[in-house]
């Protein structure tokens, strides 16, 4: 069976609708609370409409101000991850060009010097 599906309701569950994200996206203000709809009238049923339709209008611009913290937030960890990674192989592609410089040396004087007691 594929890991993942085994992983996913282990996350599922431990997901709560109400907890704090770890990653709270402050810039976008309080997310939206979906309103109750009421239909014990029909006065009361249209207003239920009005408030579910404001709602949506709240709702996709919150989801557009969090899609747009997100992906500034993604690209910042992104190039800093680069910038690391970059550090990294310039310090290991240091370190081997060192050691295959040392090599070729050392080839190169083997070479050059015939052996003694021969």
């Amino acid at each position: 069976m594929n890991k993942a599906l085994l992983v996913l309701p282990a996350i599922l569950c431990g997901l709560d609708a109400h907890a704090a994200p770890a990653w709270p996206p402050t810039q976008c203000g309080r997310e939206p609370a979906p309103p109750q709809v009421d239909e014990s009238t029909v006065e009361r049923y249209n207003a239920s409409v009005d408030r579910v339709t404001l709602y949506g209008r709240q709702a996709r611009a919150y989801d557009a101000c969090v899609a747009k913290a997100a992906s500034a937030a993604e690209a910042a960890i992104s190039d800093e991850a680069r910038r690391r990674m970059d550090a990294i192989q310039a310090v290991s592609l240091g370190l081997q060009q060192r050691i295959a410089g040392n090599f070729t040396a050392l080839g190169a004087a083997l070479r050059s010097r015939p052996p003694k007691g021969r």
